[in-house]
C-alpha cells in the first residue's frame, strides 16, 4: 500500500481503527470493554457519581452507559447506593477490585507504548488536532454540533419537505 498518497483523515481513521483494535484487545484480557474502562477511569478520578452524571462526562446519553454499569456491578467492579427510595437514583462508585484493575491496565499499556515507543510530537499534534476540532476536555462539556453529512436539497418530486442527513 503506498500511504504516502492516502489523504490526512484516512490515516487518521485507520490509525485511530488500529489502535481501537489493540485497545480492544488489551482490555478483553482483563476482562472489561473500553467503556467499562472509560467508566472506571472516571470513577476513580473523583467522588461518587450517578449514571447520569457519568454518562455527561463520558459523553454518552445514560441509557447507552445502563449495560456497562450493570457489567461492572455484576464484575464488581463498582457498587451503587441508593440515595433515596427511589431505585433509580442510585450513587456508583468504584471498588478496590475496580482500582486494582485500572493499575493493571495502566502497566499493560505503558508496556505497550516502550514496545511501540512514543512519539512526543504526535502526541501534540493530535491533541492540538482535537482542540481544533471543538473537543477540549478542560472546556465546559458542551458539545459542538458537528455536521458530519451536509443537508440534502428537496428533490424534484420530493413532498417538498426538506430532509437532513446530519448524524
Amino acid at each position: 500500500m503506498d500511504f504516502a498518497n492516502w489523504p490526512t483523515n484516512r490515516l487518521l481513521n485507520t490509525a485511530a481503527r488500529l489502535t481501537e483494535n489493540t485497545s480492544t484487545d488489551l482490555f478483553r484480557g482483563l476482562g472489561i470493554t473500553p467503556a467499562g474502562f472509560a467508566a472506571l477511569r472516571v470513577l476513580s478520578q473523583g467522588h461518587e457519581m450517578g449514571q447520569s452524571e457519568l454518562a455527561e462526562r463520558l459523553r454518552v446519553r445514560p441509557e447507552t452507559l445502563a449495560k456497562v454499569i450493570d457489567r461492572l456491578v455484576l464484575s464488581e467492579l463498582i457498587v451503587q447506593s441508593a440515595r433515596t427510595s427511589d431505585k433509580h437514583d442510585v450513587q456508583l462508585r468504584i471498588t478496590q477490585e475496580g482500582r486494582k484493575l485500572i493499575a493493571r491496565a495502566d502497566a499493560l499499556e505503558e508496556e505497550q507504548e516502550r514496545t511501540l515507543g512514543s512519539d512526543e510530537q504526535l502526541r501534540t499534534e493530535l491533541i492540538n488536532r482535537i482542540r481544533a476540532l471543538g473537543l477540549d476536555a478542560g472546556a465546559d462539556q458542551k458539545r459542538p454540533t458537528l455536521k458530519l453529512v451536509p443537508k440534502i436539497s428537496p428533490q424534484e418530486g420530493d413532498d417538498g419537505g426538506s430532509r437532513s442527513a446530519v448524524v
